[in-house]
């Protein structure tokens, strides 16, 4: 599912994140599942900092996601198989 959003070039994040203004256009990003699972899915390069998604981009997200803050991200790269977060 995380791949699915990221390839649609969103990044959904919650308006609770202690962090969310820290990251920057420009910013490499890897993208995340995470527990059970704790792997890495994705590699981008943010588009814009951390928003309120337009209703453009609010139509584009995938029906299971209810964020509706985020980044947009460009130059993502959907890995196909999955790296465990341990194993780095």
């Amino acid at each position: 599912m995380a791949r699915d959003l990221v390839r649609r070039g969103l990044y959904g994040i919650p308006s609770t994140a202690v962090r969310r203004h820290e990251v920057h256009p420009g910013d490499r990003v890897f993208v995340t599942v995470g527990s059970p699972h704790r792997v890495f899915v994705a590699d981008a390069v943010v588009a814009s900092s951390y928003h309120l998604f337009s209703e453009e981009e609010r139509a584009g997200r995938p029906e299971w996601m209810d964020l509706d803050h985020g980044f947009s991200l460009r130059d993502v790269r959907a890995w196909t198989r999955p790296v465990a977060i341990m194993s780095v």
